[in-house]
């Protein structure tokens, strides 16, 4: 895949969408949520988001207010753990419960001092079923930008047996 190329400067229509969360009802969050068959190991989850993590250079980085537009700076001290979490949903679970988890984690306002995305894996779901939930500010990505994301996150095989960064 080749590497995106980002400005340090957010451009126009991302610096609206940043500014217009002074309204907390104006939220930009974009979410996705997808049913897995089977429920992956949360250590092989955690590290499919470092991976995912590490090659799209937003998901490091922060936004710092500046004129005339805000601007994005690289986090030094990111920690996984800040981004992904892994969430039981009791064993019985169904997918509606997994879309109520995901409908009320989408309405929490991302923390400003650190990278605008989160990622949680639920487990718990009937049939030994599981889920992916990603959200993501709207600053960041775009639909198009939530493909990436997400081709970056996904393995193309069952059980690979190299990983690339």
């Amino acid at each position: 895949m080749p590497a995106v190329k980002y400005r340090s400067m957010m451009n126009a229509s991302d610096a609206i969408i940043w500014h217009i969360e002074q309204d907390p009802l104006l939220q930009s969050t974009i979410m996705a949520i997808w049913e897995l068959e089977a429920e992956p190991t949360p250590d092989r989850m955690r590290e499919s988001a470092i991976r995912m993590m590490t090659s799209i250079e937003r998901l490091h980085q922060r936004v710092e207010a500046a004129r005339p537009r805000p601007r994005w700076v690289d986090v030094p001290d990111i920690h996984i753990d800040d981004h992904f979490s892994t969430h039981s949903l009791g064993g019985r679970a169904t997918m509606t419960d997994a879309l109520a988890f995901a409908e009320q984690w989408v309405r929490e306002p991302f923390d400003r001092s650190r990278p605008l995305w989160r990622l949680g894996l639920l487990t718990g779901l009937q049939d030994g079923k599981a889920a992916v939930v990603i959200k993501v500010h709207h600053a960041i990505a775009d639909g198009i930008g939530l493909v990436l994301m997400l081709a970056a996150f996904t393995d193309l095989e069952p059980n690979p047996v190299e990983r690339f960064v």
